[in-house]
This record gives C-alpha cells, structure tokens and sequence, in this order.
C-alpha cells in the first residue's frame, strides 16, 4: 500500500526534504541498499564530469527464483506508462 500511496519510485525524482544527498568524487567508493537508490535526482554536471560506473553485487535473501520468458511484470511496472508521460 505504501508503494501506491509514496513516492513514485523510478519516476518521481522531485526535490524532498526528507532525502539526503551525498557529494561523490571520482574514485570513491559507495555501498548501499539498491533499493534506497531509485530516485535519483538530475546531475548538475554534464558530460564526462557527470559519468559514474556502477557494479551491481547482488545479495540473496531468499530462494533462488530465476526470472523466464512466462514470468509476470511486477504489478507497478504497468503504470509508469501512466504516471510518466
């Protein structure tokens, strides 16, 4: 419920004042939860001062559920469309 009634995760990357911003330099290295990082606000630097490289390490907390060609869509991907444009 939390999910349809908060943010637009994916989508809404409007200023808020409950959010923390954090200055990364170039060589530093950040670990966190993937799930705290999908409201990313619009850099103010452009070009190759804006570029980051990413390595995505995933961490298994459950059965290993392997996504195939019949898997469904999460319910709130079907709305981005929707609330997007």
């Amino acid at each position: 419920i939390k999910l349809l009634f908060g943010k637009k995760y994916f989508i809404d990357n409007n200023d808020d004042s409950k959010e923390v911003g954090f200055d990364i330099n170039a060589g530093d290295l950040t670990v966190h939860d993937g799930r705290l990082w999908h409201r990313v606000k619009q850099s103010p630097l452009f070009g190759e001062a804006s570029r980051r490289r990413v390595m995505y390490v995933p961490i298994i907390t459950g059965k290993y559920k392997p996504k195939h060609e019949n898997s469904k869509t999460p319910f709130y991907h079907k709305f981005t469309g929707k609330v997007h444009h």
